[in-house]
């Protein structure tokens, strides 16, 4: 993979790795984190971002610090696996 992530055209600042090993293993910075353990990856969150700040992490999804905390992920995904902090 690509130490940077393209999405829509726009450059995500850290890399996927760095990102893993924040908060915990997570790469969250929002209010919002999702559960590597119950998620499938199945692309509804990104889908649902307006902002684009969801990625693609080493075992699941990942919330940038671009989330303005709105929940619309959590509404979307199927496997209850986006939580508020």
């Amino acid at each position: 993979m690509d130490d940077k992530k393209l999405t829509n055209d726009k450059t995500v600042k850290l890399s996927v790795e760095d990102m893993n090993n924040v908060a915990g293993g997570t790469g969250d910075y929002s209010s919002y984190y999702i559960n590597p353990d119950t998620c499938i990856s199945c692309g509804a969150c990104p889908n649902a971002c307006p902002t684009e700040a969801i990625v693609e992490g080493r075992d699941s999804y990942i919330i940038t610090e671009d989330c303005v905390g709105c929940g619309q992920c959590a509404d979307e995904c199927p496997t209850d696996s986006i939580h508020r902090r």
